[in-house]
């Protein structure tokens, strides 16, 4: 998906409206109505998950609940005594945490993915661990009354009964969770990893942008230098160790905020230093250039904007072949990539298919015959082929999941199928992150088949680049010959 998504947990007691007034929103609704209204009206906006049905056996963990948790970025619990005392949202939050476990996730990463909204108290040593380490989003205060402290929600019986710390309370949730559910690197067409970027180590206001760099640059398929672990010394061979990440990168990005970072030994701040060893690199030249990321607004409250060349003048001074940046981090990444598309060196983007490759070969129903068809013609290209699953609709989703996580490349065979249904088996295969892929798809393919048809031939402008980089258009042959796959898989590397 190109937006994250946030599955909301929350116990149904917590949404009913008074009783006495039942046509008034619960808190749940009117939580998730004043979110979405903060939400920027664009196709990167989040997407709030909630179940509206009714739960029944705690004991009968609902599948599609399981589907909209593996597919889900975030995990907000609205905590409360019966959140807390609910079998079933406990259940969703192990299967949560589980799920991300599985899929090589660390304790950090999945702390970062939960995000707890308090809408009464409960005391820390009562939550399950992985909600004790955070205060959360508390939509109540606490008084003293009568010799005793009570809960005075901001939210009451259908009404707002704190007007202006529920709105603060929304902006700052609001806030924090377009933050935390920027998109997942996007999967771009598959490049052999040769390519060095030089990401230059930042102070620590710059972190987060940082983390956010690296992880869109290794997802499209190039290798960041310095390495993530890699920390530049203290003392003066810091000058050897960036000079030597430098040698070898065909570009270097830099993130400037207000800080310079640490120093070392008798050498200049590193945001400093790195930008003035980069600047020896390019030594004039056309083949090498810094991009430079100085946003116009810092994160700090009360910071008036600032000009991006302004910034840069604090640090260094400007190359004729800089190209400097100042809007938000999601423009950044774009741009990012734009120049190192426009301007970095040509790779072969048909990379040879690895030893004991496997490609999964997706099909409608109806195509379940031209599928084992072009099965057996991969096979004879010493291909392993995988084909999914019959069974119930949870086991062959199940099934399909799975493929998808293991296969090294991925097809879908459209033949008699409807344009919907291969369209939206594609728009799955945008993000290999949130699929829980531990690398992307060698390709991402679409092989048509007969019978001919005017829509399938326009096949390659109905797909965005983000979801298929590969097409074979077979709509005119009855059998998917072996020799009439060069397009799909270009080497044969097994004998």
């Amino acid at each position: 998906m190109d937006c994250a998504q946030i599955f909301l947990s929350y116990a149904r007691s917590d949404d009913a409206p008074p009783p006495h007034e039942p046509s008034k929103k619960g808190f749940v609704t009117n939580l998730c109505a004043f979110l979405r209204e903060r939400f920027p009206k664009s196709s990167k906006s989040p997407i709030l998950w909630r179940d509206i049905a009714e739960v029944g056996s705690a004991h009968q963990f609902d599948p599609k609940i399981a589907s909209a948790i593996e597919v889900s970025d975030l995990f907000m619990v609205v905590l409360s005594p019966n959140w807390l005392e609910s079998e079933y949202c406990r259940k969703e939050l192990d299967y949560f945490t589980d799920f991300r476990r599985k899929i090589g996730e660390s304790e950090e990463r999945i702390r970062e993915r939960v995000v707890v909204v308090c809408k009464r108290s409960v005391p820390f040593d009562r939550r399950p661990s992985l909600l004790q380490g955070q205060q959360g989003f508390e939509f109540y205060a606490v008084e003293r009354v009568g010799g005793r402290d009570i809960d005075r929600e901001f939210y009451r019986y259908g009404e707002l009964s704190d007007r202006q710390r529920f709105f603060d309370r929304i902006d700052e949730l609001s806030a924090h969770l377009m933050g935390q559910a920027e998109p997942e690197p996007t999967p771009r067409p598959f490049q052999r990893k040769t390519r060095k970027i030089f990401l230059a180590k930042p102070a620590s206001d710059m972190a987060a942008a940082y983390d956010r760099l690296t992880r869109e640059l290794e997802g499209w398929g190039y290798e960041v230098s310095p390495a993530r672990a890699e920390e530049i010394p203290n003392d003066r061979s810091a000058l050897d160790f960036v000079d030597a990440a430098l040698s070898e990168a065909e570009i270097s990005i830099h993130l400037l905020g207000e800080s310079v970072g640490r120093s070392p030994e008798d050498l200049p701040p590193i945001s400093k230093l790195q930008l003035e060893r980069a600047a020896l690199r390019a030594g004039g030249s056309d083949a090498f250039h810094r991009l430079i990321w100085a946003p116009e607004q810092l994160a700090t409250k009360g910071k008036p904007s600032r000009d991006p060349l302004a910034a840069l003048a604090q640090f260094h001074c400007q190359l004729a072949g800089d190209k400097i940046f100042g809007k938000e981090i999601s423009g950044f990444v774009d741009f990012v990539y734009q120049r190192l598309s426009r301007f970095a060196p040509p790779v072969d983007e048909r990379a040879q298919i690895p030893a004991e490759a496997s490609v999964y070969v997706y099909h409608h129903k109806a195509d379940e015959d031209y599928a084992i068809q072009l099965k057996l013609a991969l096979e004879q290209r010493k291909v392993e082929v995988e084909l999914p699953a019959s069974g119930s609709d949870v086991e062959m989703r199940n099934f399909h999941r799975k493929k998808l996580r293991e296969c090294d490349a991925v097809a879908l065979c459209w033949a008699r199928a409807s344009e919907a249904w291969v369209r939206s088996s594609a728009d799955e295969l945008k993000s290999w992150r949130v699929l829980g892929r531990n690398e992307p798809f060698v390709f991402r393919g679409v092989v048509t088949g007969p019978p001919p048809d005017s829509v399938k031939r326009k096949v390659k402008e109905k797909f965005p680049y983000t979801a298929i980089d590969r097409f074979l258009d077979l709509e005119d042959s009855e059998t998917p010959l072996p020799e009439l796959l060069d397009d799909l898989i270009p080497h044969s590397p097994r004998a």
